[in-house]
């Protein structure tokens, strides 16, 4: 009896005393009986077990939920259909919501402040009668700064509604920057896109427009001062010289034509404005504008080109002026400021030291998609034809960008606008003299090789230079010129960049001082690429003639170049 059950044999004993006595009858049921009390062990042991596991599992998960409210979420509330809180979750400790014995009984719609109250009354609303979960973000101010939250209502049993509230603030503002920076990335890509179209256009219309800028002097080179045509063909060359002017604004545009970079003083650039008869003209068309200026002494000077610069302050004011309707104020200042982190509503500006621009004005203003579209070409609101050429901003955001400066511009509806541009500070210290105009004799004698591949450019070119006494031979491309030279002789080159693919006026002129070391040059084209320019510069041409040139600036040049 050694081996039965502990109970069994208890009750054995109890019934018949000495398990000896146990009749052999009673002893398979009795075993049986037995194997049945050990078995009700083995499974008491087991659901011990399990339960034990699973007390253990529902505690860690447990533990791993209030983790994930606590960690994830700024506040968790359970709900009935009314909105009363039936107990809630303290997230993280910077949550916007009070703690859980603050809110247990309260509605959820009057959790969050007054502003949003319809909107969560909306959301259990749509819960109730659609019983699918309801998402939506709202702002609120907290401690003065804007947050942004996600509250999401998930329906639960028994009519429950599980309320999930999360700061989502440094997410928003992410994306916020994400999409602030592909909107300037397109923008860039859009300018871009514009301005190889419009320094492809400038140069079919450099090369039609050359003759009627030229051709005038020749003519009034030929007719007596008396001749009753004179007035005329004046009239016709300073037409074509303001269209020349166009076009130069939109090679500004495309960042393809050279320009002489050189130290410029922004006070001298925007004084000299403001005394120029242009400026007097727009003022006296806006009586009602008043003008200030708030220029800072000892400004550093910028590297630029003055002319593009002048042109650019001048665009700048134009605009203001233009967008004030019944009178108001225009202002230009100027300062030094010390960028030490990368900022910019609208343009990125890169940390360091800027002489800063500023044009402001406190007109119409402009709206987001305005601004958006700002400098590209002939986007405006403005009346064509009585506003300008429409390229005006397109003209001082190229400058900038060739003065490896920055753009930030400030506006809204009503409220005027600022245009800031901030200059790299130059390195150079000191003045910039303003040297007059000369009044020189252009003509001379010497021998000039023209190198054009366009047969109209040759003609007009010797036109000009024939009636100015120099004695004039032509090569049709680059090959053509290295050949004649390697025989003649040239006081000065006249050369083009912009020809054979393979051979171009900056190869050409690099295989002439192989063997004519020294030999004089001046670049004359009106699309150049500003590298190869700035190459055949330092290698030893004297200067760079924009086309369409008159005679009077092709003379000057020579002479310069042969002195």
């Amino acid at each position: 009896m050694k081996d039965f059950h502990s109970l069994l044999l208890r009750q054995i004993r109890k019934t018949v005393g000495d398990d000896d006595k146990l009749p052999d009858s009673l002893r398979p049921l009795i075993e049986l009986v037995n194997q049945a009390y050990r078995q009700s062990d083995t499974d008491r042991t087991m659901l011990e077990r399990s339960l034990e596991l699973t007390s253990q599992e529902m505690m860690q998960l447990n533990a791993d939920i209030r983790a994930v409210l606590e960690g994830l979420l700024d506040q968790y509330y359970c709900v009935d259909e009314s909105g009363t809180i039936l107990y809630s979750r303290q997230g993280s400790p910077d949550a916007h919501y009070r703690p859980e014995e603050q809110t247990r009984g309260r509605k959820i719609q009057d959790m969050p402040d007054p502003e949003v109250s319809e909107q969560y009354n909306d959301a259990l609303a749509r819960v109730k009668q659609t019983h699918a979960m309801e998402c939506f973000e709202y702002r609120l101010k907290k401690d003065g700064k804007p947050m942004v939250y996600e509250a999401r209502f998930v329906p639960l049993h028994n009519a429950q509604i599980a309320v999930i509230i999360r700061n989502v603030t440094e997410n928003r503002l992410a994306r916020e920057r994400e999409q602030e920076l592909n909107k300037r990335l397109a923008r860039s890509e859009r300018m871009e896109s514009l301005g190889i179209l419009a320094g492809g256009v400038a140069h079919d219309l450099n090369n039609i427009l050359s003759p009627l800028v030229a051709y005038p002097d020749i003519i009034l080179h030929d007719l007596p001062d008396d001749h009753p045509s004179r007035r005329l063909i004046v009239q016709m060359r300073n037409s074509t010289v303001r269209a020349s002017a166009i076009i130069q604004d939109m090679l500004a545009l495309a960042r393809r034509g050279n320009y002489k970079s050189e130290p410029v003083s922004l006070n001298n650039v925007i004084t000299t404005y403001i005394q120029s008869a242009d400026f007097a003209v727009l003022q006296n068309r806006n009586p009602g504008t008043t003008f200030s200026t708030d220029l800072k002494d000892d400004l550093p000077l910028i590297e630029g080109a003055g002319h593009h610069v002048s042109q650019s302050v001048m665009n700048l004011v134009t605009n203001a002026y233009e967008a004030i309707e019944n009178g108001g104020r225009v202002k230009v200042s100027t300062d030094v400021v010390e960028v030490d982190q990368d900022k910019g509503n609208f343009d990125t500006i890169t940390k360091g030291r800027y002489v800063r621009l500023s044009v402001s004005d406190n007109g119409i203003g402009l709206d987001r998609e305005e601004l958006d579209h700002i400098f590209e070409p002939f986007y405006s609101k403005k009346r064509m034809g009585q506003s300008g050429t429409g390229l005006g901003l397109s003209v001082v955001y190229g400058m900038v960008k060739d003065c490896n400066g920055h753009i930030d511009v400030q506006s809204r509806p009503g409220d005027g606008s600022r245009f800031d541009l901030y200059f790299p500070a130059s390195s150079v210290s000191g003045t910039v003299a303003v040297s007059p105009t000369e009044s020189r004799d252009i003509t001379g004698n010497e021998h000039l090789l023209v190198v054009d591949d366009i047969k109209e450019q040759r003609e007009l070119a010797q036109q000009l230079l024939s009636r100015l006494g120099y004695r004039i031979f032509t090569a049709a491309n680059g090959r053509e010129a290295v050949d004649w030279l390697r025989s003649n002789h040239a006081d000065l080159i006249l050369l083009d960049m912009i020809m054979e693919p393979d051979y171009d006026g900056l190869q050409t002129y690099r295989d002439m001082l192989t063997f004519r070391p020294g030999q004089r040059c001046i670049i004359v084209s009106g699309y150049a690429e500003t590298d190869n320019v700035k190459e055949a510069l330092k290698l030893g041409a004297s200067n760079f003639v924009r086309k369409p040139y008159t005679m009077a600036i092709l003379g000057r040049a020579i002479r310069e170049a042969l002195i």
